[in-house]
């Protein structure tokens, strides 16, 4: 299988996933987002990548705590790239 059929089976599944009552589910709560966020360890002036991201709610929140980071949210869908500056 070459890359680019990785990629697509994979935008394909991501596509079948996003706007699922669970992932909307998981996306609204609070406690999940506050148990990710202890188990980063946040230091000042350091960068920070959100692979998958989907709809950046990790990296707005960190970007929202945590003013003197920097947080990316990466994502392989062309329709939901887009730049938020904070």
């Amino acid at each position: 299988m070459t890359e680019h059929e990785i990629i697509h089976m994979a935008k394909q599944r991501f596509d079948n996933e996003l706007h699922t009552g669970e992932y909307r589910k998981i996306h609204a709560d609070s406690n999940h987002l506050e148990n990710l966020l202890q188990f980063m360890d946040i230091r000042e002036n350091k960068t920070y990548l959100d692979l998958g991201t989907g709809n950046g709610y990790i990296a707005f929140e960190l970007a929202k705590r945590f003013p003197n980071i920097f947080a990316t949210g990466l994502i392989i869908k062309p329709k939901v790239l887009w730049r938020a500056d904070k």
